[in-house]
C-alpha cells in the first residue's frame, strides 16, 4: 500500500507539470492571417527602405551640386586672381615691341576665356540648372573649374617673378 501511494503520488506529481496540447483552429487561422499581414508589411518596409536609400543618394548628389555652387565663389576668386596677375605682369614686365604684343594678346585671350567660362556657368545656373541631370551639372562644373584653374595657373606663372618684389 505504501508503494501504491508512492506510485500514485509520483504519477500525480508528474502530470501536474505536464502540459496538454490544445489545438485551436481559430488561432491557426489567425496566425496564418498574421503571417500574411506581416509578410505584406515586410514587403512595404523593404520598398520604403529602397525609397529612402534612393532619396539619400539624390540628397547626396544635390548636396554635391550645392557644394559645386558654393565653389562658384572660388571660381570668382580665381578670376580676380587672374586679372590681378595679368595686370601685375603687364605693368612690371620688361618685354618690348613684338614680344610684348604677343604676351598682351596671350593675356587678353586668357582673361577672355576665363570670362567665357564664368559666363557659361552663370548661364547654366540661370537657365539650364534644372534641365540638366545631376551628373551633367557636376561634370560641367568640374570641367569649367578645371579650365579656369588651368588658365589661372598660367597667369601665376607670368606674374610669379614680379610677386616676390
Amino acid at each position: 500500500m505504501k508503494h501504491l501511494f508512492t506510485f500514485l503520488f509520483a504519477i500525480v506529481s508528474v502530470s501536474i507539470y505536464s502540459q496538454v496540447v490544445v489545438t485551436d483552429v481559430t488561432a491557426n487561422q489567425t496566425l496564418a492571417t498574421q503571417l500574411t499581414t506581416s509578410t505584406n508589411q515586410l514587403s512595404q518596409l523593404e520598398r520604403n527602405y529602397e525609397l529612402l536609400k534612393e532619396s539619400e543618394e539624390k540628397y547626396q548628389k544635390i548636396n554635391s551640386i550645392v557644394t559645386s555652387v558654393y565653389n562658384l565663389g572660388e571660381i570668382l576668386k580665381l578670376q580676380k586672381e587672374a586679372i590681378f596677375n595679368v595686370k601685375l605682369f603687364l605693368e612690371k614686365t620688361n618685354l618690348k615691341g613684338d614680344a610684348r604684343e604677343k604676351m598682351v594678346v596671350k593675356c587678353k585671350n586668357i582673361v577672355e576665356s576665363i570670362g567665357r567660362s564664368s559666363e557659361n556657368i552663370s548661364n547654366v545656373l540661370k537657365e539650364g540648372f534644372f534641365s540638366m541631370t545631376d551628373k551633367e551639372r557636376i561634370d560641367f562644373f568640374k570641367e569649367e573649374r578645371h579650365h579656369i584653374y588651368f588658365l589661372v595657373s598660367k597667369t601665376r606663372g607670368y606674374a610669379l617673378p614680379y610677386l616676390v618684389e
